[in-house]
């Protein structure tokens, strides 16, 4: 973070390349291969889709695998100075802009991150850019900023079904170290809220009673931690 800047920005401990779950073949995955493996200097990627697509995972998770990194999530940081948030951020070797819906449409914004976007990638560095929707759809008033936006990689990550949240349920609770049954998975998933974020904050809840109680996600062991 700047010097000018006096919000603290934290990562959470979860978000990582390998604990991210996606087939290779599919858009999910080949975005991670992309930013696992393949991000040489100079390079812009924009990654658009619905809460709980995975975005944001995958942003903090190329922060933690880059060393001289930075996250910002524009959605905190859309009430403070563009210029004190982007003071000093052109030798980094990747910046990750989360929610770029959050500030698009906004002149001192737009001409802020034009700007650094061209002092960065000049300089060999990396930028990773988040939103909803694809840069052609973003309201954005300065067309420079959106045609380099559309430009660079893109990758829209779809919703996923109940079959891929099962599936991303279990992984997520087997590299924690629990065996969540389908029927288990299955409850959990049609009585949480829907969202993967909900859904993981469950799974750390029952992680943290597993581990309290030594018990295993049953169905009535399930039921005893939540009420329902």
């Amino acid at each position: 973070m700047s010097r000018q800047l006096a919000l603290p920005v934290t990562l959470r401990d979860a978000a990582g390349f390998e604990n991210f779950h996606a087939a290779p073949t599919s858009v999910a995955g080949q975005a991670l291969a992309l930013l696992r493996d393949q991000l040489l200097p100079g390079t812009l990627v924009c990654l658009w889709g619905g809460p709980g697509t995975g975005k944001s995972h995958l942003a903090r998770a190329s922060c933690r695998h880059y060393p001289n990194a930075l996250y910002l999530p524009l959605g905190a940081l859309r009430d403070s100075d563009p210029e004190d948030v982007f003071a000093d951020l052109d030798s980094l070797n990747l910046l990750v802009l989360d929610e770029l819906d959050a500030v698009a449409g906004r002149d001192d914004w737009e001409l802020a991150l034009f700007g650094l976007h061209n002092r960065l990638l000049e300089r060999g560095g990396r930028l990773l850019v988040t939103a909803r929707v694809p840069p052609r759809e973003l309201p954005l008033r300065l067309p420079d900023l959106r045609s380099r936006l559309i430009a660079g990689y893109g990758f829209g990550l779809p919703d996923h079904d109940d079959v891929q949240c099962l599936e991303i349920l279990r992984f997520r609770a087997a590299r924690l170290g629990l065996l969540l049954g389908p029927d288990a998975g299955r409850y959990l998933l049609h009585r949480a809220p829907r969202d993967l974020a909900s859904l993981m904050d469950c799974l750390d809840r029952l992680d943290h009673a597993a581990l309290a109680h030594q018990r295993q996600l049953t169905l009535p062991f399930i039921k005893q931690v939540f009420g329902w």
